[in-house]
């Protein structure tokens, strides 16, 4: 299910068309707005944005609003993650980045994530065909993710990979 703006709460703001990162909402300003279902991914976007609590989430509820700890973001186990750009090149929030490692045996990267970006929707989670990349609440990332971080350090700052030409 998409989200859904509620009509008796929607003011017309627009702070939700400006948080979508799919265009999946449109209306005038300070007339109602609607999300087009067939377009919309339920990344949360719009919710996180709008101030007046009339965006029903992808269960039908209004969900609280979340502290910064408590918002899910993408979290990458980098023992399995291969480097192939899946998650990447899907991500609609432009969060995640590909970053070399120390292992000069290795011919791919691995992804990091910009957690300023990251609005946890889950469609890198979708794309990893590795089962390398999961989005949790930060206050509730497995153990064995955060033991998995620290074992396998990426290159230096400098060592970030251009993203592959289309």
């Amino acid at each position: 299910m998409p989200h859904v703006i509620l009509e008796e709460k929607c003011t017309g703001c627009t702070l939700c068309i400006l948080a979508c990162p799919v265009d999946a909402i449109h209306g005038e300003k300070k007339k109602i707005h609607d999300i087009s279902p067939d377009i919309c991914i339920d990344c949360g976007a719009c919710h996180a944005a709008c101030a007046f609590d009339a965006i029903l989430n992808h269960q039908g509820v209004i969900s609280p609003k979340l502290k910064r700890n408590q918002k899910p973001k993408a979290i990458v186990d980098e023992q399995h993650c291969t480097g192939c750009e899946k998650c990447y090149e899907r991500c609609p929030f432009d969060a995640l980045y590909m970053t070399q490692v120390a292992d000069e045996q290795s011919f791919y990267g691995i992804v990091k994530v910009i957690e300023k970006k990251c609005t946890g929707c889950r469609e890198c989670e979708w794309a990893c065909p590795y089962d390398a990349i999961f989005v949790y609440q930060l206050d509730e990332v497995p153990k064995w993710i955060q033991v998995a971080e620290k074992t396998r350090e990426p290159a230096g700052a400098n060592g970030s990979l251009a993203k592959a030409a289309s």
